[in-house]
């Protein structure tokens, strides 16, 4: 008599649950590495847009005349974005980044700058020699910079700038 155990059914059946199982786990690990490299991608996009716009806040502060005359005259006034030395702004709530009444818009919707008297130096000395005027006998502000994008992840950066300021 010809008797069949079925034990090569039993067999295959093992195999294929083996291989089901390793086939869920790879698709798993590939999904899981995918969310990983978006979050990585978003993360240094969102740094790279903080870093444009502090670069941004930068030049305009140091090379625009509206900004020379806006680090003098707006500083402890209602003007978004410019802030005193004593100003205790607390730069990881996020209620110190709405665009229009707490800081500059750069990038609309995205980032944000903020600017800060660290310190307001007097002229060292009087008189520049000559008639030359020198940084000795200028003051000088020493100004904080600060850039914060929020378009998928949130990147700060913060900078610092000494500004002459000619009377």
């Amino acid at each position: 008599m010809n008797k069949q155990t079925g034990s090569v059914l039993i067999i295959s059946l093992l195999m294929l649950l083996v291989m089901t199982l390793l086939g869920i786990t790879a698709m798993s690990t590939s999904i899981l590495e995918e969310k990983m490299a978006a979050n990585d991608r978003n993360q240094k996009m969102s740094f790279m847009n903080a870093e444009l716009s502090l670069s941004n806040a930068e030049e305009d502060l140091v090379f625009s005349k509206t900004i020379r005359t806006d680090i003098q005259g707006a500083i402890g006034s209602a003007t978004a974005g410019y802030y005193d030395i004593n100003s205790n702004l607390d730069y990881f709530n996020t209620a110190s980044w709405n665009p229009g009444t707490t800081c500059i818009e750069i990038t609309p919707g995205q980032s944000c700058a903020i600017i800060t008297i660290v310190s307001d130096e007097p002229p060292l000395e009087t008189g520049g020699g000559y008639g030359q005027a020198s940084q000795s006998n200028t003051s000088h502000k020493i100004i904080q910079v600060s850039a914060r994008s929020d378009a998928n992840a949130v990147g700060m950066v913060q900078s610092t700038v000494r500004k002459i300021v000619l009377q």
